[in-house]
Formats: C-alpha cells, structure tokens, sequence
C-alpha cells in the first residue's frame, strides 16, 4: 500500500523482485502440481529452478525426496530425506516415505536408527509409529507392524498411507479379508491413494480372480500414468490370461518409463522373458537375459 492507503501492484514498485518472486511461487507450485499428478521427473525440472536457499528448505528436500521415491530411485530419495533429515532433524514431514524406500532396499541398520531418532524427536507423531512399522515389517515381524501403523492411523485417523501399509502386512499373514478393510479405508479416504488400489489388486491376483485384479491395477495407473511396477502387475495379470501380445504391450510401457529415468528395471526385463518363452520365442527370450 501507498501513504495513502492504495494497493500498488509488486511488478510497478521493483519490477526484477516482481519477477524473481513469480519466478519462486511459479516454480514451487507447478513442482508440487505435476507431483501431486505423479509427473515426479517434470517436478524435478521445476524444483530445480530454484534458488539454491530454497532448493535446502526442509519442503523442498522432502518433496524432491518424494519425486525420486516415486520414480523407484530409492537410493537418490534416501539421500535427500537423509540431508533433510540431518538439516532440519525435528521435522518428521517424509520419515515415513523415507523408511519405506529403506523398507525396499532392505537397509535393516539405517532404518532401525531412523526408528530410534524419530521415538527421540516425538513419540506422539504418526510418522514415528510409521517408521517403527516398516523397521518390524523389515525384521519379519508382522504382527508388530500391524500393531504400529494401527497406531499411526489411530493418532491421525486420516492417515490413507498407515491403512495401506496395514493392509500389505495383512497380505503377508494371508489375511486378505483385514487387507481388504485396509485398502478400503484408505480409499475412502483418499480415493487418488494409487497405492491402496494397487494393494487390491494384489489381494485379487492372489486369489486368481485376474479380472477384478486387472480393474484395480488399471484403477491405479489411471491415477499414477508413470509408475513403470504398475504396468508389470498389469503385464503378469494378461500374461496369466494367456494373453500374451497385451502383455507385452505393458512390460514394453514399463521399460520405457524406467529407460526414461536412466534406470534398469531387471523385474520387467525377467517378465517379458517370461512372456517370449510362453510364446515360444526362445531367442528373443534369451535376448532378455543379456
């Protein structure tokens, strides 16, 4: 405001802090956006735009964590939730994705000592109970893991992702009737939780009931277009079907996505092997294999 009491646009006061401010709010939104519609590398592109005082905030560093997670680069995402982590250690925003991508790479001692910090920071956080579960879902021990996320989502009854990991630790003990409730309920309460529908699916390939497992996986790449382990699940469902050139069109898409991000994703590469040999195409099997 002017003496007078007037409101005067930012871009007539100083028109290159105008800019440098756009520029700031333009590239901290758009980012979020595009991860929130599972675009993770088209975020990293605008994250990476910002100034190097912001790209080390604790938000950032999570959100840019959460892009690498979202593309299977857990090693990448574990190393900025650590700087986070090491930077700004009472923020618990993202220990629970950061214990799940320790969860995938199995790393028994870094998510044992993430589990000891965060009881540290606050006891009372769902995201501590979070990282708890996924250390005992780690060591085998599923009935406590059970127990923990139950807690999470007992403090923050709101909290999609404790149902989900919930309900895959009721897939592990086969039972699939609580792993159903889990899903659901995460569902219920985010219905864009890609990661519940593809929990369902999973619970319906277990019980051969490949069409309802087929609706749930599509369900989830319609939400996550870019998650190369989704067109796998969808891959192996059409392969079971015996319906093999469908099945390669998904673990095609698969690879693609994954080459995309300068990955190797061997898990697509031995399912389309699968596929050749079920069809009789040794060779182009054997090329898979190289």
């Amino acid at each position: 405001k002017n003496k007078h009491g007037e409101m005067i646009q930012v871009e007539k006061i100083d028109i290159n802090r105008y800019k440098k401010l756009k520029s700031l709010f333009d590239n901290l939104s758009w980012g979020y956006f595009k991860l929130q519609m599972f675009h993770p590398q088209d975020s990293l592109k605008y994250f990476n735009n910002l100034p190097s005082t912001h790209f080390q905030s604790a938000w950032v560093l999570n959100n840019t964590a959460k892009c690498y997670y979202e593309m299977n680069d857990y090693q990448r995402a574990i190393t900025n939730w650590k700087r986070q982590r090491d930077l700004y250690p009472y923020d618990l925003q993202g220990m629970d994705y950061y214990s799940t991508a320790l969860w995938h790479l199995k790393k028994s001692k870094e998510l044992t000592l993430l589990s000891q910090h965060c009881s540290e920071i606050d006891k009372t956080s769902a995201s501590t109970w979070m990282v708890m579960g996924n250390c005992f879902s780690l060591h085998k021990s599923h009935d406590l893991a059970i127990k923990f996320f139950k807690k999470a989502y007992c403090i923050d009854t709101n909290y999609d992702y404790a149902y989900t990991l919930a309900g895959h630790e009721y897939v592990v003990n086969e039972d699939f009737d609580s792993a159903l409730k889990s899903f659901q309920n995460a569902l219920r309460i985010n219905s864009r939780h890609y990661n519940a529908w593809y929990g369902l699916g999973n619970i319906y390939q277990f019980q051969q009931n490949y069409k309802e497992a087929l609706y749930h996986f599509k369900k989830a790449t319609e939400i996550n277009p870019n998650s190369s382990v989704l067109y796998v699940c969808i891959s192996n469902i059409y392969k079971l079907s015996s319906m093999y050139k469908l099945a390669l069109e998904n673990v095609d898409r698969a690879l693609s996505l994954t080459n995309a991000t300068g990955h190797h994703n061997l898990k697509a590469r031995l399912e389309k092997a699968n596929i050749y040999i079920l069809m009789n195409e040794y060779e182009e099997a054997i090329n898979e294999f190289k």
